[in-house]
């Protein structure tokens, strides 16, 4: 009676270790599909283009051409153009001044994004270039949106608005010798400038615009005054979408300058997306 309790526990012990061993070979294969799953390529052969649709606030505009070969990433070419059509890893200036402040420079932080991104077929696994953040994040953005193509087999260029969505707010630091200091407040709407309000507020927060006894003092001497300058140049802005094609109003040589400025930096936040306000100096500070 004993041995046969023995022969059954043994037998017990024999299954339990033999279900055991079933279990973890099941499981194996379905984690090496896993890997196998996020390194397999899906994309269809040709070259695939990413573009931002409009120049940045320094006057480059990024983009990305990859191309596929075998369903895998075969090539990667990333660079910035102006509006000359020159590409700033061909910039020697640029490379001067970059390489001197940040330890790199575009053709060297290209290159190692490039690199990376073959290397790895993966845009996840693509570090930062140290030096080069803002750019590093412009490439995989960009790069996503090509493979993106590439999943599909679209070889037409994919263009990804440069502005965020959202209200940014810009002003002056201090108030000038008037007892006034600049501002603006610009809303992008679907990638685009939609609204534009641009004036000056004094200590007690009265705003330029409202002022009758400015108004007419300005417009007997200039021709214009403080609502109808402003007026005009934020309608331009919107219409033309770009600041290089907004010009001065004349009688307002000053404040066309202060509103560029202005503008400018709520631009630069807008492409970031990571700030909604700020302040800077005047040309008098």
């Amino acid at each position: 009676m004993k041995k046969i309790k023995i022969l059954s526990i043994l037998l017990v012990l024999v299954m339990s270790v033999g279900l055991l061993g079933a279990c973890g070979t099941s499981e194996e294969p379905a984690s090496n599909e896993g890997a196998n799953e996020k390194s397999a390529a899906n994309y269809e052969d040709g070259s695939y283009k990413a573009v931002y649709d409009r120049f940045d606030s320094h006057g480059w505009k990024s983009f990305v051409n990859i191309t596929v070969k075998d369903g895998k990433i075969s090539d990667v070419e990333f660079d910035y153009k102006n509006r000359e059509g020159k590409l700033k890893t061909k910039n020697e200036g640029y490379k001067n001044a970059m390489e001197g402040k940040s330890g790199t420079y575009p053709e060297k932080y290209t290159k190692e994004l490039e690199e990376q991104l073959v290397a790895s077929q993966s845009v996840e696994d693509v570090d930062v270039v140290t030096g080069a953040t803002h750019s590093s994040h412009n490439f995989k953005v960009l790069a996503n949106k090509a493979l993106e193509h590439a999943k599909k087999g679209d070889t037409s260029d994919a263009v990804i608005n440069l502005l965020k969505d959202g209200t940014y707010k810009v002003a002056y630091k201090s108030f000038d010798d008037h007892g006034w200091k600049g501002q603006v407040e610009l809303e992008v709407k679907d990638g685009k400038i939609s609204n534009v309000n641009f004036d000056y507020v004094n200590e007690e927060g009265k705003l330029k615009t409202k002022d009758e006894g400015y108004k007419s003092a300005m417009k007997e001497k200039s021709g214009t005054y403080p609502a109808e300058f402003t007026k005009k140049l934020e309608e331009r802005l919107v219409e033309n979408q770009k600041l290089s094609e907004v010009d001065a109003v004349t009688g307002a040589t000053s404040s066309s300058s202060d509103f560029k400025a202005l503008a400018s930096k709520a631009l630069a936040l807008a492409e970031s997306g990571e700030k909604t306000e700020a302040t800077i100096a005047s040309e008098e500070e």
